[in-house]
């Protein structure tokens, strides 16, 4: 409780977009590092209502009760009906809100020897880890809006952390969100014109010299599928196909 009420403080003498997401960082770690602990939404609700009481005080002329949540919010907090706080168009994450997790045991059918094994393994590499989201929240771009970042999260979520183009899983600090349209031509911050892509074939995108295109497509060794996404994505950015 104590780094929550720093952190209030903290967004209370300075408010800005990446205080407020340090604070719902905290909130998300704290949330998914106690949530297999038995009767957690007990202890959540009180310390929710201890940290709200500290909000109500702290920022009586900063935050509001009215605004859009994030998809990030309907994404980890579905469900979740009581009274929602903004402070400067972002939403604070509720501490209350903390589902119970049942702890699994290790499951024998995850394995490297048979066809099944492996599958699983590689349906649970697909998926975006709590870490990965935290880091996210944690980390936004800088001078971007926060539609952009929050669009850039969901994004990254929607695709299991898999490149737009290649298909191949992305890390967490290694990947770019690709504007399909761009800015100069009136392009949005909107989720339907961004997409998650490696940093590789975000520069093959908007290569305009024959040697770098040729340095990147000996690198990544396309099949015509993959050429055929990154010539559409080309075109919407004003370059010749390849």
């Amino acid at each position: 409780m104590a780094k929550g009420k720093a952190l209030i403080k903290k967004i209370q003498k300075n408010t800005t977009a990446k205080n407020i997401s340090l604070y719902n960082a905290y909130v998300l770690g704290t949330q998914n590092y106690y949530r297999i602990a038995t009767h957690c939404t007990l202890d959540f609700s009180k310390i929710g209502y201890y940290l709200d009481r500290i909000m109500k005080i702290r920022w009586k002329s900063i935050s509001t009760n009215k605004g859009s949540p994030s998809m990030i919010y309907l994404e980890k907090y579905k469900g979740y009906d009581k009274k929602k706080t903004y402070v400067k168009g972002l939403i604070i994450f509720p501490m209350s809100a903390c589902k119970t997790k049942n702890a699994m045991n290790f499951s024998k059918k995850v394995n490297t020897y048979t066809p099944e094994g492996r599958k699983l393994i590689h349906k649970s590499i697909d998926k975006v880890s709590d870490f990965e989201f935290i880091y996210l929240v944690k980390n936004p771009v800088i001078n971007r809006s926060i539609e952009y970042n929050d669009n850039r999260i969901s994004l990254f979520s929607a695709q299991s952390g898999l490149c737009g183009v290649l298909g191949e899983r992305l890390e967490v600090n290694d990947f770019h969100c690709h504007y399909i349209i761009p800015i100069k031509d009136n392009g949005k911050d909107k989720y339907q014109n961004l997409v998650i892509i490696s940093p590789d074939i975000h520069r093959l995108i908007h290569a305009t010299e024959s040697e770098t295109i040729h340095q990147i497509l000996a690198k990544l060794e396309l099949s015509k599928k993959q050429i055929a996404k990154v010539n559409k994505f080309r075109v919407k950015v004003g370059n010749i196909v390849i």
